[in-house]
């Protein structure tokens, strides 16, 4: 019985550690951030038997851990195929709806607002690659959408990214000029430290992309020259940017036509991240 007691005493203790240990590390990354495959699983391991004391931050947790997980995997160096990367999305996507469709009502608007740009950002980039119909998401979307006016303009800026995208892939030009007109608006009343040059190249950006998205290079080359004009005299502000919201995707995704907008995507990255002319 003593033998069981210890065991059970160092269960606790080897749980608590992992427990403290797991939620400080999650807390003290951005999500920005690339930690290693096994710290992460692990912290996740943990975080996975951890008591939710506080919902909201619970919630903020699992969001974190999912985008890193997400985002690390999918802008790893090592070369992959993309039905890894489609998995690793999927995988993604289902996590945040459930865990939404279980603690949706019992968190903060605007975590709930975080967390269903999270879901649109990665079906988003799964519908770049492969359809993904699910009327019960699209009318979560829609249902938790409805406080974004009230949100943080870092949480709208999101919003009106994803939902810009979306209407463009889904080849609805009004709603994709409303949201863009949206998000130039966000970055311009609450994006004073960017500057006019490197907003504009950011927009220009996505107009570009997302026309070879769609196979139209000539329509995408004026936004494209103009993107890499802008973005070649910021190059650590538009590495992150490169790396940041899964844009690697669309990237990959307006890379795919040999004879389209390939050479100009990558010019775009080469400059803008100041390969060429020696910026840091």
């Amino acid at each position: 019985m003593r033998k069981i007691g210890y065991l059970l005493i160092a269960v606790t203790f080897t749980w608590l550690a992992g427990v403290i240990w797991s939620l400080s590390w999650v807390d003290n990354l951005s999500p920005g951030d690339f930690p290693g495959r096994y710290q992460l699983a692990t912290a996740r391991s943990f975080w996975s038997i951890s008591p939710a004391i506080d919902r909201d931050a619970d919630a903020a947790r699992a969001l974190k851990l999912s985008w890193l997980k997400a985002s690390t995997d999918i802008n790893r160096k090592e070369k992959k195929d993309i039905n890894k990367i489609m998995d690793v999305l999927a995988a993604e996507l289902l996590f945040v709806s459930d865990y939404l469709e279980s603690y949706g009502k019992s968190i903060l608007p605007e975590t709930q607002a975080r967390a269903v740009i999270q879901l649109l950002t990665y079906l988003n980039r799964f519908e770049l690659y492969q359809n993904y119909p699910n009327p019960a998401l699209e009318s979560k979307i829609h249902e938790f959408s409805s406080g974004i006016s009230v949100a943080t303009p870092g949480t709208q800026e999101n919003w009106y990214r994803e939902t810009m995208i979306r209407s463009y892939l889904k080849g609805n030009n009004d709603l994709f000029q409303e949201n863009r007109s949206q998000l130039l608006r966000v970055l311009n009343e609450h994006g004073q430290e960017l500057t006019e040059d490197f907003k504009d190249g950011v927009m220009s950006f996505y107009d570009g992309v997302l026309a070879c998205i769609q196979k139209n290079p000539q329509m995408a080359k004026g936004s494209l020259e103009i993107a890499t004009k802008k973005l070649a005299s910021y190059p650590r502000l538009a590495t992150d940017f490169f790396g940041g919201d899964l844009n690697i995707l669309l990237i990959g995704k307006g890379m795919e036509d040999p004879n389209g907008c390939r050479q100009m995507l990558n010019d775009l990255l080469v400059t803008g991240m100041g390969v060429n002319n020696g910026r840091n």
